[in-house]
């Protein structure tokens, strides 16, 4: 037999369920939600890193293989299983867009970004470009060159359209167009004197510690 005062504590309680199961949930507040598989393990974080939100994807080794944030620079991050990001997508600082794809190191691989300056460029081991065709000034180049400094051609459509060949600091040699063939005189060296500069590189690859 029920005691009478459980009775009316089980009412209770199967009215309040009764209550919240068909009441709507309209907002939740909190700092940080972690969402657990079957099996118990954290596969999702979603919360703030200082003001940035975040939500972050775990593989099953546990380590975050995908994570989106928010803020002011807003981005996508994939990273291997080595926990190396290999490819980003986020805000440059000119206002364009950019994607970054790393070795599987992390370091500097290519760039395709848009802004100001679009171009596709491709990187060595000393994160200097071996190769890039864009847009700079609005004048169109393609940039061939050697894996350290900048040595190499380089072909623009300005005016006049010329080919160049440029020495380790990047001063022009050799330059042919409509005009004819100039060959300039050796001159002193200027440190990073580069024919392309390339920002947002450490936004792009978090994980490159090579020298930019």
């Amino acid at each position: 037999m029920v005691k009478k005062g459980t009775g009316i504590l089980l009412l209770a309680l199967a009215v309040l369920t009764s209550f919240i199961t068909k009441k709507s949930v309209n907002e939740v507040e909190a700092e940080k939600l972690i969402l657990r598989n079957s099996k118990g393990k954290a596969m999702i974080h979603l919360g703030f890193e200082g003001d940035v939100p975040y939500i972050s994807f775990i593989s099953e080794k546990g380590i975050s293989s995908l994570k989106l944030s928010g803020g002011s620079v807003p981005g996508v991050l994939l990273s291997n299983d080595q926990g190396k990001v290999i490819s980003t997508w986020t805000l440059l600082g000119d206002g364009g867009g950019g994607i970054g794809f790393a070795d599987k190191d992390g370091g500097a691989a290519a760039i395709l970004r848009g802004g100001d300056t679009p171009s596709a460029s491709f990187f060595a081991a000393q994160n200097e470009p071996v190769a890039a065709l864009g847009v700079v000034k609005e004048i169109p180049h393609l940039l061939i060159a050697g894996k350290t400094g900048s040595e190499g051609v380089l072909i623009h459509g300005g005016e006049p359209s010329s080919f160049l060949v440029l020495d380790e600091g990047g001063k022009v040699k050799i330059l042919i167009s409509k005009h004819g063939v100039y060959q300039g005189k050796q001159e002193k060296e200027k440190k990073d004197n580069k024919v392309f500069s390339f920002q947002d590189q450490a936004q792009l690859f978090p994980n490159d510690k090579r020298s930019l």
